[in-house]
């Protein structure tokens, strides 16, 4: 399997799971001339927040960044290794020296663990948080995360068909219930996350958290899976991964080939905690070209379903539509 970017790293090497020797493994890191694999993990997600939020910038009016406004930001949870080396308060100032306009926001951060489409849920839920910027940043790139994937025999090394690759990026979108004058690129039209107890035993196990997290975004939709344009998801990494997939393929599409898949880890690696809004991120820019395209007789944009599957015991599905 080719994975877009990744390459053997210049220091790690690890244990080959066949037992041929050490191997280097292979990452998914952000070019060296923008982030230095010197730099510490701090300096990493704080630099790549900054780029993430100066990016965001761009697409957003003068008067959209004010000191009201919410700019949730989910972190690493503080129990991991890499969520324990991360210090906030210099990831905010390194953010900052490359997207300062955003000093004036109310930053809170998110270490608590909880999955990227709770986090959506709960802003959601809140009836104070009409608009808010939703961001995301992690990095597994580091000599610790590689190690802890290691001697968990889950890393993919150089020459070998599977794997987690560790990647790394960050991803910010504008949650809004009254979007007013700001352009809308899509609307989110269901979401729900379900518990995982299973996760991993695919081969074994009947998993429900997954499908039962789309039945709910697709009923509260007023979507049925016939009528999604593309999928989005992070299984197929490893073989457990593929397995759930499958079941999924076989529940709503009868094993039949479905809509288009986007399997953001072979564009990205194992992105983390980043994965559920740099996905959305994703699919508005999707639908930005799609929507170019249509002049010249190529289909309008159709509705999107995101799979949150994190390395942990919950999935998550959000559904998404053009705007």
């Amino acid at each position: 399997m080719k994975i877009n970017g990744a390459k053997p790293d210049k220091v790690i090497t690890v244990p080959a799971p066949d037992g041929s020797g050490d191997k280097p493994l292979q990452t998914a890191a952000i070019d060296e001339a923008l982030l230095p694999l010197e730099l510490s993990p701090t300096d990493r997600v704080g630099l790549m927040l900054g780029y993430a939020l100066a990016s965001l910038e761009k697409t957003l009016p003068s008067e959209y960044v004010t000191d009201d406004r919410r700019l949730h930001v989910l972190l690493p949870a503080q129990s991991t290794l890499r969520g324990e080396a991360l210090d906030p308060a210099q990831i905010k100032a390194l953010a900052l020296e490359a997207a300062p306009a955003f000093s004036v926001c109310d930053w809170q951060f998110d270490t608590s663990g909880q999955s990227g489409t709770s986090a959506l849920t709960q802003l959601a839920n809140d009836p104070e948080a009409n608009s808010v910027i939703f961001a995301a940043v992690d990095s597994l790139v580091d000599v610790a995360t590689c190690f802890e994937l290691a001697r968990a025999r889950r890393v993919m090394t150089l020459g070998a068909t599977q794997g987690l690759v560790p990647g790394e990026a960050a991803a910010a979108v504008v949650l809004t219930r009254a979007p007013g004058e700001q352009p809308v690129r899509a609307w989110l039209r269901g979401w729900a996350s379900e518990p995982e107890p299973a996760v991993g035993n695919a081969e074994t196990e009947r998993l429900m958290g997954l499908r039962t997290a789309i039945k709910t975004a697709l009923e509260q939709a007023e979507l049925d899976a016939g009528q999604l344009q593309a999928v989005s998801h992070a299984l197929g990494a490893e073989v457990a991964g593929e397995l759930e997939w499958y079941q999924i393929q076989q529940q709503y599409w009868h094993g039949q080939r479905g809509p288009e898949q986007q399997r953001l880890h072979q564009a990205f690696g194992d992105v983390g905690v980043a994965a559920l809004p740099l996905q959305l991120a994703l699919t508005a820019a999707e639908y930005d070209h799609q929507r170019g395209l249509e002049q010249y007789g190529f289909p309008a944009p159709g509705p999107v379903l995101v799979c949150e599957t994190p390395n942990a015991p919950v999935r998550g599905a959000v559904c998404l539509t053009p705007a």
